[in-house]
């Protein structure tokens, strides 16, 4: 549902576990090592950023030998790839400037709700610069009413509601529509009685 109705600048408002970090990430994997993108995944935090970084690495394994490019750059923050040039960073929004001396294909952002907003906004400035001329999502479960995420995903809502154009597209995705979140067997036409 989303490959086909993303623009270039995504925001993505969704419950926990959707699979979306996953998805960005897959993408980046495949247009680094196949294509030469220059992208980087941020993280709201080391944890997280540690967590995909090796989600990458384990996608990489299981693609079938003969269709992987080695890696000659493989540590804690990075993925690069010698034959085609391309790379994945993994950045946390703990260094707002981590994307302001790159010149980015893509840049993904995870969780933007859960950072304090100085630092959001600084990273968001520095992250829009990097990647003036590519792909910039940013994917969050909602923190509160405040906050840079909260102020983007209203701004964007509000144009659409107004029918405005908007250089970003809001997607919303709710809970009901995670697999993870349904109980099986039970009867959802009864909450309308």
């Amino acid at each position: 549902k989303f490959i086909a109705a993303q623009t270039g600048r995504d925001l993505i408002l969704k419950s926990r576990r959707m699979g979306m970090s996953t998805l960005h990430l897959a993408q980046d994997l495949v247009g680094a090592a196949y294509y030469g993108e220059r992208n980087m995944l941020i993280a709201q935090d080391r944890e997280a950023a540690r967590g995909l970084l090796e989600q990458a690495k384990q996608m990489y394994r299981r693609l079938p030998k003969g269709d992987r490019i080695e890696p000659f750059r493989d540590n804690l923050n990075q993925i690069s790839f010698k034959n085609s040039g391309g790379f994945i960073i993994i950045a946390t929004a703990k260094t707002p400037s981590a994307p302001r001396s790159w010149t980015l294909d893509r840049v993904h952002w995870t969780e933007p709700a859960a950072v304090a907003d100085k630092a959001a906004e600084e990273l968001y400035q520095s992250a829009r610069e990097a990647v003036s001329h590519g792909i910039f999502s940013l994917e969050s479960t909602a923190k509160g009413a405040h906050g840079l995420f909260y102020e983007k995903t209203m701004d964007i809502y509000h144009a659409e509601l107004a029918n405005l154009p908007h250089e970003w597209k809001l997607h919303f995705y709710p809970w009901w529509e995670g697999e993870d979140n349904i109980v099986e067997g039970w009867d959802w036409a009864e909450l309308g009685d």
